[in-house]
């Protein structure tokens, strides 16, 4: 597993916010266990992208990802 999410500089819009949100929680939910992120890894992610999803989810952006799953993240 990649200890980073992406390949290149962080991603600044709110809609960058939700697919970094997205893809951690894709990672988590993998089929494979061994593919998931560690407790370490996982809290590395959100440290690093925090404002990023916290403006994103602060915005109301809900780019490509269901309305009901970020309602539950948000709240």
């Amino acid at each position: 597993m990649s200890s980073s999410l992406a390949d290149d500089a962080p991603a600044s819009s709110s809609a960058d916010g939700i697919d970094i949100l997205w893809s951690i929680l894709e990672s988590c939910w993998s089929r494979e266990p061994r593919s998931r992120p560690t407790a370490l890894l996982l809290r590395k992610w959100l440290v690093e992208y925090e404002d990023m999803i916290v403006d994103a989810l602060e915005c109301g952006v809900y780019y490509q990802t269901p309305l009901y799953i970020l309602k539950l993240v948000a709240t």
